[in-house]
């Protein structure tokens, strides 16, 4: 598994590379946010430890640019800001764990092990619904072997349709789940991102379509004559 650190001490950026290889990690660790963020666009990654305080910004605020794109790659703050409401604006930010410094090494292997496990429902990784198939683990969709091209928003909602096996979704739940962080999305960017999903699946040809229930929500279902 590969882990990507952004912290701009060199020191501490060493250890935290050192133990995590220790560990039977791979870690790439950058100094700041600009070349973390590049690094995410290009490598899939299992996790990122982030500091807050980078000399580009607020780690917090990257964070938040990803769950408002719908990566949701697990995050551990690593930080010296140790007051309660700096950990709750964390948490709050869309980070999964949050530690202080300064701190255990065994500490933080044991929040990052805990960080990269989860229940068997959320760690499948290939949901199939007829040709469609869904590889959460490196965040791609495919139709009869053919990739679609996906925005991160796009995926997610996909996703979540997917996982739910054909059960209906509500329309709040979708939006929390999709744009949850990002107090400046109206419930109009939903029915956006939902159009653009059908309209890619229909020019597909797939006999997968996003259907809805009205006043109830949407699920994913397989049309023979699609």
């Amino acid at each position: 598994m590969r882990i990507l650190v952004i912290e701009d001490d060199a020191r501490v950026g060493r250890v935290v590379g050192e133990a995590l290889a220790r560990a039977q990690l791979d870690a790439d660790v950058f100094p700041t946010m600009a070349q973390g963020s590049y690094a995410l666009s290009l490598q899939h990654y299992h996790g990122v430890i982030l500091d807050r305080q980078l000399p580009d910004g607020d780690g917090l605020s990257l964070i938040r640019r990803w769950r408002c794109a719908g990566n949701p790659v697990p995050c551990l703050v690593l930080t010296g800001r140790d007051a309660v409401h700096d950990r709750v604006d964390g948490l709050e930010a869309g980070a999964d764990d949050y530690l202080t410094k300064p701190f255990a090494i065994n500490e933080l292997l044991a929040r990052v092990r805990a960080l990269l496990r989860r229940p068997p429902q959320l760690a499948q990784r290939l949901h199939v619904v007829g040709e469609l198939v869904i590889d959460v683990e490196v965040m791609t969709a495919t139709l009869a072997g053919r990739r679609l091209v996906l925005t991160a928003r796009e995926f997610h909602v996909l996703r979540l349709l997917a996982e739910a096996q054909g059960q209906l979704i509500t329309r709040q739940r979708l939006f929390d789940q999709v744009y949850g962080h990002c107090s400046d999305v109206g419930k109009g960017g939903l029915d956006v991102t939902l159009h653009r999903l059908r309209r890619k699946l229909i020019d597909a040809d797939a006999k997968v379509r996003v259907t809805n229930q009205p006043n109830v929500g949407y699920r994913l279902s397989l049309h023979a004559d699609a």
